[in-house]
């Protein structure tokens, strides 16, 4: 029976919900669920960890060359009768005391060592070496000339950082990848991606869990019969976000079958659109990263 059949048995059998997709580039798409990158070696554990995700239609994965979360991959796969080409994969390489060519050597090397040819998706982690970042996207322009990359992203940035690169870059970046929820809506970020037909990856959808006794987010979740994280994960797919699955998921007693099926259980009704709308705070509530802000040209 070839690989491909063995894999639809076996989402049948699970049931498992196709999961849309979002144009990131002229004639590319990438599933709008995916998996954040997580600190993962290559114990049975976190190997069938993956292979759950994949058995629940999830196929976007997020891999950091500072994690060393590929070993588990390859195992995964073939546990999951997936190929390479099966999946999409975004790729954050570690920029510190990076000159363009040593980060074009880093990311060469990162590929040899880990037998893969192309990643979906490219970024720098975060910007730690805010001011040599224009000449590391033209690192990462390189990558996407050769064909070893098929989108370009920026990652945990202001907007005013992604404004300055995308006025130097001679690539686009095509994708911001950020925390956005609720409590920190970041509209004028945005309302720029909008414009620039930049599509918004939402790495920390549920707050990590530090909303979850919030008394809004408990009302809505008992009208829905879902938990408050699942309200905030379909807060996020209702606004147009490809958005991970965080890594504390499972902690949390999240399933990332449950989430995989979230993206097709139907857009929130609007009246609670609106509630949510509402919860944006005073002072930002971010839970991952806070990004320098300076004044560009």
């Amino acid at each position: 029976m070839k690989r491909q059949r063995i894999v639809d048995i076996i989402k049948e059998e699970m049931n498992v919900p196709p999961v849309s997709k979002i144009e990131v580039d002229e004639g590319f798409f990438i599933p709008q669920i995916g998996l954040g990158a997580f600190q993962m070696d290559g114990t049975q554990k976190n190997i069938d960890h993956l292979v759950r995700y994949f058995m629940s239609g999830g196929r976007l994965i997020e891999m950091a060359e500072l994690f060393t979360n590929f070993d588990a991959l390859q195992p995964a796969l073939d546990k999951a009768h997936l190929q390479r080409e099966d999946i999409y994969i975004s790729l954050k390489i570690w920029p510190q005391a990076m000159t363009p060519e040593a980060l074009l050597g880093r990311i060469e090397t990162f590929f040899e060592r880990n037998n893969i040819s192309y990643v979906d998706i490219l970024m720098v982690h975060a910007p730690i070496d805010i001011d040599h970042r224009f000449e590391q996207w033209r690192s990462l322009e390189v990558v996407k000339k050769r064909n070893w990359a098929r989108a370009l992203g920026i990652t945990n940035m202001s907007l005013n950082q992604l404004m300055t690169v995308v006025k130097n870059a001679e690539i686009l970046p095509t994708i911001f990848q950020l925390e956005m929820s609720p409590f920190n809506p970041q509209r004028d970020i945005q309302d720029y991606c909008n414009t620039g037909q930049i599509v918004i990856i939402n790495s920390e959808p549920i707050c990590k869990g530090i909303r979850d006794r919030h008394p809004v987010l408990l009302d809505i979740s008992q009208r829905l019969n879902i938990s408050t994280e699942q309200v905030l994960f379909r807060w996020s797919i209702a606004q147009g976000y490809v958005t991970y699955i965080p890594a504390n998921a499972p902690t949390l007693g999240l399933d990332p079958q449950v989430l995989v099926g979230d993206a097709s259980s139907g857009p929130l009704p609007l009246d609670i659109l609106r509630l949510l709308d509402e919860l944006g705070e005073d002072e930002e509530l971010l839970t991952t990263w806070a990004p320098i802000v300076e004044e560009d040209g």
